[in-house]
């Protein structure tokens, strides 16, 4: 989900600290669950994967959207325990798939992977949420001013378990189509930059860091702009040290 949308908590890109970890927790169990013998196929791994992933986003919405946690403090202990449960269920050790179902996610149609038409189908369906429903203005207002949004009796706790929820969802539908590119699923990958690169496109989308201001389609246009940038610099053989700084 992009961190536009997530405005009902002071600091919105704070999730991201979290949504690496959910998503990499998550294509392990896609992996792992959907590859070895008498276990469910891929799509309901992946399913499952997706709707523990949204649970734990949810959990998340309800702490800061309800009992108004700080979010980076919530976020960054939810990364651990959800690295930690990695961890514990892969052994610590990279899972590579048996069969060859996975790769359906690798294909391309019209000549562009099937990745990016779900990006885009995701893309407009959030811009569409936040535009045309009730659901998203109150995101926005919650947003715009935390004080007022309480005072005027919003159900924040709804608003940031549902936004949190889309969120974990988003995040863990992202891991097995990374876990498909790379044809494995590990911590390490792309453990990095994979939160702040979110963070920055969100910032240059043009969405407030406050909360409140923000659109999806933006936020895209930011993804664009720092998929360009990593592609130039790794192009240009930058090391490793200077393409994260």
């Amino acid at each position: 989900m992009p961190l536009a949308t997530r405005t009902e908590a002071p600091q919105p890109s704070a999730y991201g600290l979290s949504s690496g970890a959910t998503s990499r927790s998550k294509r392990r169990l896609r992996v792992r669950t959907g590859t070895v013998p008498d276990t469910p196929t891929p799509e309901c791994a992946g399913s499952v994967g997706a709707l523990l992933a949204s649970t734990t986003g949810a959990l998340q919405g309800v702490i800061i959207g309800g009992w108004n946690a700080n979010s980076i403090i919530v976020t960054i202990a939810a990364s651990a325990i959800l690295e930690g449960l990695a961890i514990w269920f892969s052994n610590g050790v990279t899972i590579n798939p048996v069969g060859t179902d996975y790769r359906l996610l690798n294909e391309r149609f019209l000549g562009l992977p099937v990745g990016v038409y779900a990006l885009v189908a995701l893309a407009l369906a959030g811009e569409a949420l936040m535009r045309l429903t009730v659901f998203g203005r109150l995101i926005h207002l919650a947003g715009d001013c935390r004080a007022a949004a309480r005072a005027a009796a919003l159900p924040l706790t709804w608003i940031g378990t549902g936004v949190f929820a889309i969120a974990g969802a988003c995040a863990g539908l992202a891991g097995p189509f990374m876990a498909s590119f790379n044809h494995s699923a590990s911590l390490p990958l792309n453990r990095g930059t994979f939160g702040y690169d979110a963070i920055a496109a969100v910032l240059i989308g043009g969405a407030a860091i406050g909360g409140g201001r923000g659109t999806i389609l933006r936020t895209m246009l930011g993804v664009v702009v720092i998929s360009i940038v990593t592609d130039l610099v790794l192009l240009r053989g930058y090391s490793t040290a200077r393409r994260s700084f």
